[in-house]
């Protein structure tokens, strides 16, 4: 039979302590890793209940705020309506007011027109002596 060399049997018992050790140092990392993370499991917790009560008060704020916009856009829609019937009120009396104001002068450019038709001097009040 066909012996197994030597300087393969060491490179294969080399291997098989480096693996060993390998597997060793890999077992000592997860076990320090292991009680990292439970110590670090209650810091992780009371975060979580912190941000879990930042997020209630935030929705709560958010609704206040959702309901004071509301409350003010519905009172600036009232003003905005009171302002434009205002408005549209005095606009009224002013066209009220210009048709007034449209009939007078009308009637005052008649009588001059009918005054110089009549042969009356018109009287020109811009100058000193009234001729």
């Amino acid at each position: 039979m066909n012996e197994i060399p030597t300087w393969w049997l060491v490179i294969s018992g080399a291997f098989f302590g480096i693996g060993v050790l390998a597997f060793l140092a890999m077992t000592a990392l997860f076990l320090r890793l292991s009680a990292v993370v439970n110590e670090l499991k209650p810091k992780v917790d009371n975060i979580s209940a912190k941000v879990e009560a930042l997020t209630a008060n935030l929705e709560s704020t958010s609704a206040q705020a959702k309901s004071t916009i509301t409350t003010v856009g519905s009172g600036t829609a009232n003003i905005v309506r009171s302002v434009e019937t205002a408005l549209v009120g005095s606009a009224k009396r002013l066209e009220g007011f210009a048709t007034v104001m449209f009939t007078a002068l009308s009637i005052l450019k008649l009588v001059k027109e009918f005054q110089a038709v009549r042969g009356k001097p018109h009287v020109d009040s811009s100058k000193p002596d009234g001729v």
